[in-house]
């Protein structure tokens, strides 16, 4: 507590507690402030005043809040939390707060999560802020209904996995009481105070009250530095979706003496990880692949670039040899290599032989491809390992016959979810049914047909 603070310590209680001393005193003037008895009870008189005035009014004063300080330290907090901008500030100023407050010294530390994944301990202490926490995701699912202030003692007996995690989590920090920062149904952080005080109704109130403008402050500094990165988040897309749309072919049919061909993109987010492409590798030869990264946004989008790479230059080396294994197994090199197992991607590659009337294809777990032949049609049922999954992947071509008027639909599973999550999805048997039907439909005319379906 501050010298003002002491100062302001009402008269009327110190002059209680110094009633034992004044008592002393009276007895020695009655008893003749010369004699031994008097001298006595004269020493015994200042003696408490002195440990009164240095133990026992500082003691009141850590157990006894004065009228209206927990009101004064809340209004103080939240005029200061009013412009922070860093959850920094906002810990700073939960620390003032608690140690006005308490009574005693206290160390506060706030617990929220961390950009680079995990949690964070902030707080004006050096020591608390180089405590490693780890990702504690048992306590925050734990805690993640809890409103209240919660004492360390009152998880001990408690068989539960969280509330273990939780206990671990205040013993590092030598936290005795925990205030849950909620907002809009979600756990954004968590203030831990060391003080064993903090006890009575009271405090209590307090640390309710803190719990409510520490929230709004701790939400304000989030959507603020969530405005500040959605320009630059806007641009990384942007660039991310231009550069998806450079790699895809054009969306006009190719007719060629002996084939056709047409491929629409859709990208459902605004970027996505969605690629087609096609190659002549040799006249009458065609190469189609079409692929799917895990995910939407900036990161499937740029993983999909490298496909596309790989795919371009491996087919350009094995010119009409290119085979359809061959193919998928560098694909997995290169998504391996660049999205290091947290993205992968499905493919499925075909090569179209017109002469020998064949077809040559193999599967890394992308959607089966349709044949549509007349009003008959087959899924074109072949399985294979995810690209960038493991280093030793499965991929087996295999080879079907093909006859004049066949037609051969790829797709990626953006079309079957389509209305997800607002309404009931497109769905596998909607889209067979839809398919089945296009046999006396132009080749180039049913990816235009298919998508107005879906839309």
């Amino acid at each position: 507590m501050s010298h003002t603070d002491r100062a302001s310590f009402p008269w009327s209680q110190a002059a209680v507690l110094a009633l034992p001393a004044l008592a002393l005193a009276s007895v020695a003037g009655v008893m003749g402030a010369t004699s031994t008895l008097g001298l006595a009870l004269l020493s015994a008189s200042l003696l408490y005043l002195l440990i009164d005035l240095v133990w026992i009014q500082p003691r009141v004063d850590r157990v006894l809040l004065l009228p209206g300080q927990a009101e004064q330290a809340l209004e103080q907090f939240l005029e200061a939390t009013g412009s922070v901008e860093s959850i920094e500030e906002v810990a700073e100023e939960l620390s003032i707060a608690a140690n006005k407050v308490s009574g005693e010294p206290v160390q506060v530390a706030l617990v929220a999560p961390h950009h680079n994944a995990g949690i964070r301990v902030i707080s004006a202490s050096r020591q608390l802020q180089d405590v490693e926490l780890g990702d504690r995701a048992a306590a925050f699912a734990w805690l993640g209904d809890s409103i209240e202030p919660l004492w360390r003692n009152q998880l001990e007996g408690i068989a539960d996995t969280g509330a273990t995690d939780t206990a671990e989590m205040m013993d590092l920090v030598g936290a005795k009481v925990l205030v849950p920062l909620r907002h809009r149904g979600d756990l954004l952080g968590l203030v831990l105070i060391n003080s064993t005080q903090f006890r009575r109704h009271d405090q209590v109130e307090f640390l309710r009250g803190l719990r409510t403008h520490a929230t709004t402050a701790l939400a304000n500094t989030f959507l603020g530095a969530e405005a500040e990165d959605r320009l630059d988040v806007t641009k990384t897309l942007g660039l991310a979706n231009a550069i998806q749309e450079s790699l895809m072919p054009e969306e006009r049919p190719v007719r060629k003496r002996t084939w056709e061909l047409r491929g629409l993109f859709r990208p459902v987010a605004d970027c996505g990880g969605d690629l087609w492409g096609w190659r002549e590798l040799a006249p009458d030869k065609v190469l189609m692949v079409v692929a799917d990264a895990t995910g939407h946004g900036a990161g499937p989008a740029l993983l999909s670039a490298v496909a596309k790479g790989t795919m371009d230059a491996h087919a350009q080396m094995a010119g009409a040899d290119c085979d359809p294994s061959d193919l998928l197994a560098a694909l997995n090199k290169a998504i391996l290599r660049v999205g290091q197992r947290a993205f992968m991607m499905t493919a499925f590659a075909m090569v179209v032989d017109i002469r020998k009337r064949e077809m040559r294809f193999a599967n890394a777990g992308q959607n089966f491809p349709f044949l549509i032949r007349e009003d008959k049609l087959e899924a074109l049922v072949v399985r294979g390992d995810q690209l960038g999954g493991r280093e030793d992947p499965t991929f087996v071509t295999h080879t079907r016959p093909i006859l004049p008027g066949d037609k051969i639909l790829m797709y990626t599973d953006g079309i079957v979810e389509a209305g997800e999550p607002a309404s009931e999805p497109f769905g596998e048997r909607r889209f067979r049914r839809l398919v089945q039907s296009m046999g006396p439909v132009a080749a180039s005319n049913i990816p235009l047909r298919i998508l107005d379906s879906v839309e």
